[in-house]
């Protein structure tokens, strides 16, 4: 396979190692192969320092080829309880320089510290670490900024020099990280001439950022330098690339590039880009809200809220950023300017928005961006954050939950029926209220969100509030949307009317699935969402962008020949690494349990008359439990016979 140069670094007492392995393809085979065999991480609780966060660059990242920057994390996830798998757009871009391919944080410091990694000219690396004891101080104000942006305005105050002189980017956790499991990290483009941010990104979801903070107590990892020894020359220089790419597509790859991102770049036919530009125009009336009830709606009502919504949330997106063209790249020499930027230098996208937006009856873009915003700056993943948000304002709807029992005086307008967009600005300031007092209140039933996610609260609410389950016939859980993970995990989902997302698989919460709008036989869709799966975990294991997915899937086992000179069988890497995967989370006891929540069960019955998939709407409708196991046990048994043949 290919070197791998890979630094173990304990952040206890700062020794590190750099260790050359040959036998990985890419940076999620190193990363699963670690936990699975060498760490065995799955033995131990997950803020164990033994959970190490495995970050990585791919083999094709140089400069020349677009998308191919991206930063891939490994860890195991304090919500799944399993191994997962994240990545940050560009970041992986300045990670040349450190002439590294991957870094491993192991051990735990005694202070909150940052880490910095410096690639030197002569191939040695550099470590240094930097306690930081007034962490909180600057979470909670910093340069008049909050949470992981004020962190970021420090590290750049009083590392300047460091960062300019090595081209540094960073990685960093916000007060979430430390105070939750659904800690997110942040990574910040910078502009080097005018000492600011250019965009961010984030590696949200799953708690990759509770892992760095509460079993390592790493806050910042900031890297650079100038050691690109190891880097093709191929790869650095766009005019080779190019030559390269186009002489393997028989397209000009400037073109190809173009023709295949243009949902997330700009469609002239749409007149608007970006996941948040497209999917509300192709989505439509199937788009979630109100705590995923849309399908439960009558047609007029659905395509009421959904010209309300067009009108008051997606128009002033188009006015006040597609208009003006406010688009840039990751931070990636990059055609593709796919991150649509307010005119607070706010990033804007499809799901942060509509969980924090339409999911919770807010149709005001500016209260959205408000929600986002605050969200964002506490370093939570914004996606669990919309579902977390829209259960516990349909709890306070149906009267499980009052408003008194989460130091509330009001509850929102969360009747679909009856629901005015005026109330959008009411809807936010509660959540506003919930988010805060989440972080830094003393309230139990939030803070025990934040720690053990709904799964486990919902259950203890049963018990706290039975008398209330009793008079409504009706289960805190009933309400909530999330996939069980094992006796003890869970993953909330990504907002798409789609049975992908609910899929027994052993990793959910990203696209490692199918998730068209289609509703099949178990067995076919099994089939298809594994052959999806593969294909992403294919790009995941090379750090590439999924935006490029197109082009760079009819590429990719021709640029491993032409630039490293070896043959590889990439479906069968990915099967590989995939069956990998599912033996950790068998053995961390996480793989995915038949749904607990009615509202799941729900969701799939409509999505199965919704998508005229009739023999199995009207099985729903005789029995909605019995037809939701038996599609669950199909799906689960055909997934297994099929990567039973993988191993094989």
């Amino acid at each position: 396979m290919l070197t791998q140069r890979v630094l173990h670094l304990d952040v206890h007492d700062g020794k590190h190692l750099v260790k050359e392995y040959r036998e990985y393809s890419g940076i999620v085979d190193l990363g699963v192969d670690l936990h699975l065999n060498t760490l065995r991480s799955y033995m131990y609780d997950v803020y164990d320092p033994r959970n190490a966060v495995v970050i990585g660059r791919g083999p094709f990242a140089g400069g020349g080829l677009f998308g191919g920057h991206r930063l891939t994390v490994v860890f195991r996830s304090p919500r799944t309880k399993g191994l997962f798998v994240s990545s940050i757009g560009g970041a992986g871009y300045n990670f040349i320089g450190t002439g590294l391919n991957a870094l491993s944080i192991e051990g735990k410091a005694e202070n909150p510290t940052i880490v910095f990694v410096e690639g030197k000219e002569n191939g040695n690396v550099h470590v240094s670490l930097d306690v930081l004891e007034s962490l909180d101080d600057i979470y909670k104000g910093y340069n008049e900024l909050i949470g992981v942006r004020a962190l970021t305005h420090y590290i750049m105050e009083n590392y300047w020099d460091f960062i300019v002189e090595n081209k540094a980017r960073m990685i960093l956790v916000g007060p979430a990280a430390y105070k939750s499991g659904f800690g997110a990290i942040y990574s910040p483009s910078i502009d080097y001439m005018a000492k600011k941010i250019r965009v961010e990104d984030w590696g949200a979801r799953c708690g990759g950022g509770s892992v760095l903070a509460r079993a390592h107590n790493v806050v910042a990892v900031v890297y650079g330098g100038h050691n690109y020894k190891n880097i093709p020359s191929v790869l650095r220089r766009f005019d080779t690339a190019y030559g390269l790419v186009s002489s393997i597509l028989g397209e000009s790859y400037f073109k190809e590039v173009l023709e295949s991102t243009k949902k997330y770049n700009y469609d002239i036919k749409a007149r608007s880009g970006g996941t948040f530009g497209q999917n509300y125009l192709i989505y439509k009336e199937k788009v979630p809200m109100f705590n995923w009830r849309t399908l439960d709606l009558e047609d007029s009502l659905r395509k009421k809220l959904y010209k309300e919504l067009m009108e008051l949330f997606y128009t002033p997106f188009n006015r006040e950023i597609v208009e003006n063209y406010s688009f840039v790249t990751c931070g990636e020499p990059c055609p593709v300017k796919c991150k649509k930027v307010s005119k607070e230098g706010q990033h804007v996208d499809y799901e942060p928005f509509n969980g924090n937006g339409p999911m919770l009856g807010i149709f005001d873009f500016e209260s959205a961006k408000k929600i986002v915003e605050t969200i964002d700056s506490l370093g939570y993943d914004a996606i669990e954050m919309g579902n977390i948000l829209g259960w516990l304002f349909e709890c306070l709807e149906k009267g499980l939950l009052k408003p008194e029992d989460l130091g509330l005086n009001d509850k929102p307008d969360f009747t679909p029926e009856s629901y005015s967009p005026k109330n959008s600005k009411k809807n936010a300031e509660i959540a506003m209220k919930l988010i805060r007092e989440m972080t830094y209140g003393s309230n139990k039933i939030l803070r025990n969100i934040a720690e053990k996610g709904v799964r486990a609260v919902a259950k203890a609410l049963d018990e706290q509030f039975s008398n209330r389950v009793k008079d409504k016939g009706l289960k805190f859980e009933d309400l909530a949307v999330y996939i069980p993970m094992g006796k003890e995990g869970l993953v909330m989902p990504n907002y798409y009317f789609t049975p992908g997302m609910f899929a027994p698989l052993p990793i959910l919460g990203r696209y490692w699935t199918l998730y068209s709008l289609v509703f099949l036989e178990p067995e076919d869709y099994a089939k298809l969402a594994l052959e999806r799966a593969l294909y992403e975990l294919m790009l995941e294991n090379v750090a590439w962008c999924r935006f490029h997915r197109k082009w760079v899937e009819k590429a990719l086992g021709e640029l491993y020949r032409r630039v490293y000179g070896v043959d590889i069988d990439l479906m069968e890497v990915s099967k590989r690494i995939y069956s990998k995967i599912t033996e950790y989370q068998k053995r961390a006891e996480a793989l995915p349990e038949f749904w607990e929540s009615m509202r799941v069960i729900e969701i799939i019955h409509k999505m199965s008359c919704e998508y005229k998939s009739s023999e199995w709407c009207e099985k729903f409708k005789r029995d909605p439990l019995g037809a939701a196991r038996e599609w669950w046990e199909r799906f689960r048994k055909s997934l297994e016979e099929n990567l039973t043949r993988c191993g094989e």
